[in-house]
């Protein structure tokens, strides 16, 4: 399986939508989305069943928490690739 690059877009002010690139081998399942928000090593799995699109929408998320991010992909053998790198986010605190 191929690394997944990935960006984050803030789409309000409570939750993110992370995207990264299609995996495009032929026996590809989906891809599933781990996410941290102590540290950049605990993360749990946040999708039940892997995602047919390259894209997530995160739960609502709290401002002035640090969030951590990682994505893999599976195959129809359920096979998993490494995850791709830790992508981090923070919402701002609007409350100022």
């Amino acid at each position: 399986m191929i690394y997944l690059a990935q960006s984050l877009i803030s789409i309000n002010d409570r939750s993110v939508e992370l995207r990264w690139n299609r995996n495009l081998e032929s026996d590809l399942a989906g891809y599933i989305v781990y996410m941290s928000i102590a540290d950049e090593k605990h993360f749990e799995r946040v999708t039940p069943v892997p995602l047919p699109e390259p894209v997530f929408v995160s739960p609502l998320l709290r401002p002035d928490t640090r969030y951590y991010f990682q994505v893999s992909a599976i195959d129809s053998s359920g096979n998993e690739s490494p995850r791709s790198p830790v992508v981090e986010y923070s919402l701002p605190d609007y409350s100022i």
